[in-house]
């Protein structure tokens, strides 16, 4: 180690040599913990001194070799001309290792070792250097006590280095040191920040001193054998990556680990007991604490802490850095490590500590293998469990519960338990949530689960798609415990949740559960149904929205209030409260990102992006959609994938990005989902990319499909799925105008609608199915709506209407201008103006003059389901019932059985009969020659 920051140690070591030269012989007694650089400022000094002419004498004191009586002093003068050592031994009178005086025999040789040294430093100065004498034996303690009284007139010098150790024979010796005039104490000092840059400096050079010296102090807190193993780490890695470090992170690997085992270990069993104590009572300084914890007396603990604080380990009482600790640790067997675990616990369950801190050490203990339990532990473990949850800290909360779960033995506490895992792992993990779930269903079936975690089971059910095992929850008696009646068909749950996203689920309730054990919970959940029964039964819009503001305004977003916020954000969609929707849920995502839940942000973020598509800002949906969508696997998000892949397919599809759109509607989806809300979304705009792909069938069969659900809920969402719009856009894509035209007037007749965002796009379609004289006024109307909503896209696409409307008019300039207005207001929103609109009234125009005929009826195709279109997709395309098997992983009869339904609901005897259209649903690279996205659309803006 290359000696720095050490000036003034060297100056005061040089100035004892001058006054030793001068006939005053000096003592220097160098103090420091271990490892601060005693060794090589005593032997850097040395080699100055023989330099100058100097005789070196030299010994180093040794645990091993402590019980060897004058060990330390052969090992000064042996071989040493002119000394002649007498035979010393231990069992000679008067000299053994216990006695506390040196006879006359001894004292006669030592004044003669005294003579010979006194002759010797006429001729040239002697410097006598004891390292580690701390360690040296008692009797040659004592020797050097003789001659250290007797050398005070000589040209001798003696340096001692020693430790800070508490050590009773020591200290008596020492106690004599400090008489003498001529006895200098040097405390050597940690390295400071200077002296570590200097040292990097030489080492790994300028650039990477700067940048990692303050990290090093903090490692190392100035101790020189912790700085050179951090050195050490630092070249090992640039060797293994063969690339300069320039993060400004220090790597701190094997060697930095050695060196600190290796300070503890020097010092002996006890400070490195009251080390491994430190780093198991972490933040908990104390010597009564940890002498309880060791089984010592808390003088000897708080003696073995300042030792370890003058090595630079210990700072304010606590192991200085989470590197240490870990070094520490390491180095103890892992069954001596939970015992130690397990005690701390022991000893602050009985010092009433917090339970955030005792679960810890449970934690800790038990995955060091120790079994934890009884009732004590358990409770505990709830508790920490509960405050971790209630300051946010979920990912500290799970092996709190985890462990609880395992430590109880009362099952229907640990069926409690296991459900409030199950919950907080479905905010925060909901990838690996659903392993608990075969638990929770025995648990059910068993009777230890309560009815309001019946109801927590039931959703997430729902969730992963397990549509069959929620049948066998609901048919144990699910449904009565949450205050529904099975229906035929349905599955009916009394909860808001399943109302806002699943009403099939919902749509048969019969009343809000009449017990749960929080009335904070109750609110909630009437809040939401009263929410979507005021959307049935119709009502000002204002009010409506008002309420909805009110729900997301006063309930905190919750696992219990999730429910009750995508209903409200849902009830704002549907009244066209855009820009209030948007502002909530900018606000609700904010504060899910806060609560580090990716389930609620997922969801909320997939909100999100869904308003900024129905406001037109396709750079912002896309980015917020895909940001939810990547938060966790598929298989976490269940059923909700739909909601971000819909926002994603439709962000693709008005932007021109048709492979985009075809590669995300390819990706797999559970069935399940299709039951659902998220199910509906996505059904909608995979119906808007067939349209627009000129994919007909497949398009009328999504749009169909949506209003086939939303009707069999009773919940005809218009402004939120606006399926009759997609419907009537299919209809007017082959020229049957009069249907789409009756689509429109059904909904703006009978139906509710929201507000002026859903009645322009109606005018929209409604103007492209009317005769060219009533366009005009329809489609100024739907101007000024669209303007007042906000949403670009729907604007632009009108005003492209309107455009073509006044130039058929022949109000070329006013066409002029509007046409630019439309080609702006597209380029704002990102959306892709030079794809066909099937709006457009030139298009729309053409089509009526060919009279275009769908191979098959729509609505036969819509009566497809999700499995039945794949199969027959494939079969579309020529693929046999073993290749269509081997493609879907299900067996051959499985693909007959789907064919013979495909066969009865499209009316054909064959597979040669199959739509063309339906070869949509087959995986990529399947679909027939020519047939890409790009090229489909590129067909249609052709004609053909």
């Amino acid at each position: 180690m290359i000696l720095v920051d050490r000036d003034q140690d060297v100056h005061v070591l040089c100035e004892a040599y001058t006054a030793c030269q001068s006939g005053w012989g000096q003592l220097v007694v160098v103090n420091g913990g271990v490892a601060c650089g005693k060794t090589e400022l005593v032997r850097t000094f040395a080699e100055q001194a023989v330099n100058d002419g100097a005789m070196l004498l030299s010994a180093t004191g040794s645990q091993a070799e402590q019980s060897l009586p004058f060990g330390l002093l052969r090992q000064l003068f042996r071989g040493v001309e002119p000394f002649r050592l007498p035979n010393l031994s231990a069992k000679s009178p008067g000299a053994t290792a216990d006695s506390a005086s040196i006879d006359s025999d001894y004292a006669g040789m030592l004044d003669e070792l005294c003579g010979d040294l006194v002759l010797l430093a006429r001729r040239r100065p002697v410097v006598i250097v004891v390292d580690d004498i701390q360690f040296a034996d008692k009797p040659s303690l004592r020797a050097l006590l003789y001659l250290q009284r007797r050398l005070q007139t000589s040209r001798v010098l003696l340096v001692f280095a020693e430790w800070t150790l508490p050590n009773p024979t020591y200290d008596l010796f020492r106690s004599e040191l400090v008489r003498p005039l001529q006895t200098v104490h040097l405390q050597l000092a940690p390295l400071s920040r200077a002296g570590i840059t200097e040292l990097l400096d030489r080492a790994l050079g300028p650039e990477m001193a700067e940048l990692l010296a303050e990290e090093c102090h903090a490692l190392s807190g100035g101790n020189p054998l912790l700085v050179k193993a951090l050195v050490d780490d630092q070249r090992a890695v640039r060797h293994r990556s063969a690339t300069p470090l320039t993060d400004g992170t220090m790597a701190v690997s094997q060697q930095f680990a050695r060196a600190v085992v290796a300070c503890v270990r020097r010092w002996g069993p006890l400070p490195f007991a009251v080390a491994c104590g430190l780093g198991v009572l972490v933040g908990r300084p104390g010597g009564e604490l940890l002498g309880d914890l060791l089984g010592l007396d808390p003088g000897d603990v708080q003696g073995a802490i300042e030792v370890l604080e003058t090595s630079g380990l210990v700072k304010d009482g606590q192991l200085r850095h989470a590197r240490v600790r870990g070094a520490v640790l390491d180095n103890l067997p892992a069954s001596e490590r939970a015992a130690l675990h397990l005690r701390a616990a022991l000893l602050l369950h009985r010092r009433d500590a917090r339970a955030a801190d005792i679960g810890v050490h449970l934690v800790a203990a038990e995955q060091l293998g120790t079994e934890v339990n009884g009732p004590w532990a358990v409770t505990v473990l709830r508790e920490a469990a509960h405050d971790h949850l209630a300051h946010g800290r979920a990912e500290a909360a799970i092996p709190l519960l985890e462990l609880a779960v395992r430590a109880s033995a009362d099952e229907t506490e640990r069926a409690e338990i296991l459900s409030q895992l199950m919950q907080v792992e479905w905010a925060h993990r909901p990838s690996t949530a659903a392993r608990h779930l075969k638990a929770l269903e025995a648990a059910w079936l068993a009777g230890t689960l309560s009815q309001e975690d019946g109801f927590r089971l039931a959703k997430w059910l729902l969730w992963y798609g397990h549509m069959d095992r929620l049948r066998e929850v609901l048919a144990t008696g699910a449904a009565v415990a949450c205050g529904a009646t099975a229906t035929a068909g349905n599955f009916d749950l009394a909860v808001a949740w399943f109302r806002s996203v699943c009403p099939q689920a919902g749509q048969g309730i019969a009343r809000v559960p009449a017990q749960r054990p929080r009335e904070v919970a109750r609110s909630p959940l009437s809040t939401a149904v009263g929410l979507l029964d005021r959307l049935r039964s119709g009502g000002p819009r204002e009010e409506i929205a008002a309420a909805a503001t009110r729900v997301l305004g006063n309930a905190p977003l919750g696992e219990e209030t999730l429910d009750v916020q995508m209903a409200a954000l849902f009830t704002l969609f549907h009244v066209d409260a855009d820009q209030q929707a948007e502002e909530l849920c900018r606000a609700k995502l904010a504060e899910a990102t806060g609560r580090n839940a990716a389930t609620w942000r997922g969801l909320i973020g997939a909100v999100y992006a869904l308003a900024l598509l129905r406001r037109g800002d396709m750079s912002g949906a896309a980015r917020e959609a895909q940001a939810a969508h990547g938060l966790f696997v598929p298989q976490g998000w269940g059923i909700g994938i739909g909601l971000p892949l819909a926002v994603r397919v439709g962000v693709a599809t008005r932007t021109g990005k048709y492979e985009d759109a075809s590669r995300l509607l390819r990706l797999p989806v559970p069935e399940a989902m299709f039951q659902s809300l998220f199910g509906l979304f996505y059904l909608y705009e995979r119906g808007l990319f067939n349209l627009v792909l000129d994919q007909l069938h497949a398009a009328m069969a999504d749009f169909a499909r949506c209003g086939e659900l939303l009707r069999g809920w009773n919940l005809d969402l218009q402004a939120l799925i606006p399926w009759r719009l997609g419907a009537a856009r299919t209809q007017l894509a082959v020229g049957n105008r009069q249907a789409a035209r009756a689509l429109v007037e059904e909904q703006l007749t009978n139906a509710p609608v929201g507000g002026g965002r859903t009645r322009g796009m109606h005018l929209r379609v409604l103007a492209a199915a009317s005769p060219p004289e009533r366009r005009l006024g329809l489609l100024t109307e739907a101007v000024e709506l669209l303007t007042a909503s906000g949403d670009q896209f729907e604007l632009s696409g009108a005003l492209r209407q309107l455009s073509q409307a006044l130039e058929a008019q022949g109000d070329f300039g006013a066409a002029r201008a509007t046409g630019e207005r439309a080609a702006q207001l597209a380029r704002q929103s990102g959306a892709e103006w030079s794809a066909p609109d099937p709006l457009s009234i030139g298009t729309l125009d053409a089509v009526a003059s060919v009279g275009r005929q769908l191979s098959a009826p729509v609505w036969q195709v819509s009566e497809l389901s999700e499995a039945e279109r794949r199969v027959a997709g494939l079969a579309a395309v020529g693929l046999t019932n073993r290749e269509i098997g081997a493609k879907l992983y299900i067996t051959v009869s499985t693909v007959e059985q789907h064919l013979t339904r495909v066969y009865r609901k499209l009316r054909v005897n064959r597979r040669t009969d199959l739509p063309a259209d339906l070869d949509q649903y087959a995986p990529v690279g399947l679909q027939a020659a020519g047939s890409s996205a790009a090229e489909r659309v590129q067909d249609r803006g052709r004609g053909r």
